[in-house]
């Protein structure tokens, strides 16, 4: 085994400054509800509001992404219990796991080979009843980077002043970094995801606003942010 993880418990950071909500619809859920009962029966209309709902569930939920940066897989314990096995890092992959933490976990310990590789004391802090969100957090499994979410903004019709793209630095994980609570479950789940010239967006929607988390490195005295076609490279 391994000796016992040098790194500190992890305290609560500030909360972040807040930012606009990405990915949210501009219709309200009961009148696609309405759309799809008329187009496609009852049936498919329950499912989808199933979906709805089971989305919404996990909004409040505390949630951990984990980028296991090593060439082994790795099994996450909480409190204890195996909870998750993380697959070996694959070079260009982006996919990361995201696990939903037990309710009240205190502890996480990460073990690869037999060995524990890192582990580290929780310190959440309960979501408020304003909050839709429930804690989010990066944990990184072997050698650690710099990381930071990325926004840009997509229109319909470029306008005359569009909003300029931009990028937050977050706390460097060691080895769990606290994200803003406004993540939603799909914006944890990829690293350095493409950012594509146009996407698609409802019919009569000016403006979406796409997040992704991306490293961020130094090379060559220059900083590189891993999200490949973000329109600008400097903060």
């Amino acid at each position: 085994m391994q000796p016992h993880s040098p790194y500190p418990p992890q305290g609560p950071y500030p909360p972040p400054a807040p930012y606009v909500q990405s990915g949210s619809s501009p219709f309200p859920i009961q009148w696609i509800a309405r759309g799809i009962v008329l187009l496609v029966g009852l049936p498919a209309a329950a499912l989808v509001v199933w979906i709805i709902v089971g989305f919404e569930r996990d909004k409040k939920k505390d949630l951990i992404a984990f980028d296991n940066r090593l060439g082994a897989p790795a099994e996450v314990h909480v409190d204890g219990n195996l909870v998750e096995t993380l697959p070996a890092r694959r070079e260009g992959e982006s996919h990361v796991p995201v696990l939903k933490l037990p309710a009240g976990a205190k502890h996480v310990v990460v073990f690869s080979g037999g060995a524990m590789v890192s582990e580290v004391n929780l310190t959440i802090r309960p979501r408020g009843k304003d909050e839709a969100h429930g804690y989010r957090g990066l944990y990184v499994v072997g050698p650690s980077r710099d990381y930071a979410i990325a926004k840009v903004p997509y229109y319909s019709q470029t306008p005359k002043t569009p909003e300029p793209a931009h990028i937050t630095r977050v706390p460097a994980p060691a080895p769990l970094a606290e994200l803003p609570r406004e993540l939603e479950s799909y914006e944890l789940s990829s690293i350095d995801s493409v950012f594509l010239e146009s996407e698609s967006m409802p019919a009569g929607t000016k403006m979406v606003w796409k997040t992704e988390l991306c490293s961020y490195e130094t090379k060559q005295g220059k900083r590189a942010l891993g999200c490949s076609g973000f329109p600008a490279q400097d903060d």
